[in-house]
């Protein structure tokens, strides 16, 4: 039996990620006083890395965002289960701009790296358990083969992170690199 309709569960999702996604920015400090071009030009260069932790973040975020959206239009109903999965899976998202900041000043060090990937396996997770409960709880009507096929790409995100975990204490600032073929992937 639904307990509410898709449509508020899947507003509340938007709303969110849009939140989310526009918080990232908020990690990216902008200079107070009067700066010299030199002065400027240095600071600049020296937000490199809070700009890709900044764009791979928001790009994340996105792929999250989509194949999400995906799911919801394959969904006939929603119940109390789902809703909480969906719930859980929120508040490991909005962790995003904290861990998005913690990698963006201390990129070149393990642990905020780890705490990265482990929001992003965490994420991912859920992602795919949400598809997985959904199928078996009857709440949308794929066929089994496309269920497979949609639950292996969702697989990607985790087997990314965890790959990116892996590289990690080996090479904390190239360990997101891992998430490039899911960008692509999504992208392309």
């Amino acid at each position: 039996m639904a307990v509410m309709k898709k449509k508020r569960l899947e507003g509340l999702v938007d709303a969110i990620f849009a939140i989310a996604m526009t918080i990232l920015v908020l990690g990216i400090d902008v200079p107070t006083g009067t700066m010299s071009v030199p002065a400027m030009d240095a600071y600049i260069m020296g937000l490199a890395s809070d700009l890709y932790s900044y764009c791979l973040s928001f790009l994340l975020l996105g792929v999250f965002w989509w194949v999400n959206h995906m799911h919801f239009e394959k969904l006939e109903k929603v119940d109390t289960g789902f809703i909480w999965i969906n719930i859980v899976w929120l508040m490991v998202v909005v962790l995003v701009p904290f861990s998005t900041k913690l990698t963006g000043n201390y990129g070149d060090l393990v642990t905020p790296n780890i705490l990265f990937h482990l929001n992003m396996l965490t994420i991912g997770l859920l992602l795919s358990m949400s598809w997985i409960y959904t199928q078996r709880n009857g709440l949308m009507d794929i066929g089994e083969n496309e269920y497979r096929l949609i639950l292996k790409k969702n697989l990607l995100m985790p087997l990314a992170a965890i790959l990116a975990l892996i590289l990690t204490p080996i090479a904390p600032e190239y360990s997101s690199t891992a998430y490039a073929v899911l960008i692509l992937k999504r992208l392309l």
